[in-house]
């Protein structure tokens, strides 16, 4: 016979993720996790300066236990340090009278702040792929976030000071969702690319947004800047987009001036929109090689100078119901590239095209029944080596549709360069106050 085997049962059992440390040290209230996996959550008690802290996931302790715990006579701020490990913390509903920081340490951690109130803001998120969102917070004192090496999201929501986002090696996202900054917005990130977004947000101060190399995108949706608007970036395939937005319009009743926008990057392929965006100063583009497309589109307007350059690379600039108040100065490097002015109101325009074979349309390719190309003051073209193509109106079949014509209200010069150059000028399509001087090209 063979003796029955019996197991007996174990007791269920939780393995547990750490535990956090919450005490009042002087008047502030200091979290510190351990090197585990913490998750925690923070609240403060309606009308009161006592906070409780509780596990986040069931399994971490906090002072040991399992229980909630309170901390009373918290009159100043709050203190977080997470160490190592993938943690957790949940930060909802205060009203801070002191200064809040968060460290979030290494591992791949969550921090998530709701409808906090507070002055000032420090956050580290550490190395990691770490996610920060800020809900409905308001901050009277700077905010400043550091989010570490590792792919990493930023995001910030509701009434802030002057802010800084520095963002370390890999793939940082930041977006400004519903923001409204008063003061400066610094964002800076380093290689590995990076996406930076603005979005139904206000600034009153300066917006600087600077990325290493890496494919990298910044953009303004539906957003008010009223200081000056930086964006650089750096090698890679860049984009930068601007839509419904008004940047750099200054602030009369504080007499702060209108501002200028520059856009620059080193070599790549970028791509550069302007849609339905106002401009109150001058607009910068600076690209470097690679082949570029800049466009203005839908009625954005320029309160300055316009002044797009770019070097090596077909590069493309596109001008659709755009008006400029200035100087519109366009530089092309070599190869082919493209210059189109279509339904546009300008005042004086030069555009140099470097060596390759370049096209430059007037009222080419705008909608018949659209405005004709207005240029206030002086024109002058002068393209560059290589046979290039100058073109001009389109004749249609209705003379009052004016969206394919020119007016030219003062002087115009015209340049071909060496090689065979020729210029296409639609009948009835172009009106010039002064005859104009035309060098080197061949009229088809």
């Amino acid at each position: 016979m063979h003796q029955a085997t019996y197991f007996e049962a174990l007791e269920a059992r939780t393995l547990l993720s750490g535990n956090v440390t919450a005490a009042l040290v002087g008047t502030n209230l200091v979290l510190t996790g351990d090197t585990e996996d913490n998750s925690v959550a923070v609240a403060q008690v309606a009308g009161t300066n006592s906070f409780t802290v509780t596990s986040g996931d069931g399994t971490t302790t906090v002072n040991g236990g399992t229980d909630i715990v309170t901390i009373d006579n918290v009159t100043g701020g709050v203190r977080i340090k997470m160490l190592a490990g993938n943690d957790q913390v949940l930060f909802d509903t205060a009203v801070i009278t002191g200064k809040v920081t968060a460290d979030m340490g290494v591992g791949d951690d969550i921090l998530t702040m709701n409808a906090i109130t507070a002055s000032p803001v420090a956050i580290t998120m550490g190395t990691g792929n770490d996610t920060l969102t800020a809900l409905a917070m308001t901050t009277t004192g700077a905010t400043k976030v550091n989010l570490g090496a590792g792919d990493d999201t930023a995001t910030l929501s509701g009434t802030f000071a002057g802010t800084t986002v520095t963002g370390g090696a890999g793939l940082d996202t930041v977006n400004f969702n519903q923001a409204n900054v008063t003061g400066n917005i610094s964002v800076n990130n380093s290689s590995g690319g990076s996406s930076v977004a603005f979005a139904d947000s206000t600034a009153t101060g300066k917006v600087l947004v600077r990325s290493s190399s890496g494919v990298d995108s910044a953009s303004f949706t539906n957003t008010t800047v009223n200081g000056a608007v930086t964006v650089s970036a750096g090698s890679g395939d860049n984009t930068f987009t601007a839509t419904g937005s008004s940047l750099g319009i200054g602030d009369q009743p504080n007499n702060l001036p209108p501002a200028n926008v520059k856009i620059s990057s080193a070599t790549g392929v970028d791509i550069i929109s302007f849609d339905n965006t106002s401009m109150g100063a001058n607009v910068v583009t600076s690209l470097g090689n690679g082949g570029s497309t800049v466009t203005f589109t839908n009625g954005s307007t320029v309160g300055g100078n316009l002044t797009m350059s770019a070097n090596r690379g077909v590069d493309t600039f596109d001008m659709a119901g755009l008006g400029v108040l200035g100087t519109t100065n366009i530089k092309t490097g070599a190869d082919a590239d493209v210059v189109t002015v279509d339904n546009s109101s300008l005042n004086n325009m030069v555009v140099n095209t470097g060596t390759g074979t370049d096209t430059m349309q007037l009222a080419q390719l705008g909608p018949a029944t659209g405005t004709p190309n207005n240029f206030a003051g002086i024109v002058s073209v002068n393209m560059g080596g290589q046979n290039d193509s100058l073109l001009t109106g389109v004749t249609v079949a209705n003379p009052t549709d004016l969206g394919n014509t020119n007016v030219f209200n003062s002087n115009v010069i015209l340049r071909g360069g060496s090689g065979v150059n020729t210029m296409t000028v639609a009948a009835d399509t172009s009106t010039f106050s002064v005859q104009p001087v035309i060098v080197n090209f061949t009229t088809a």
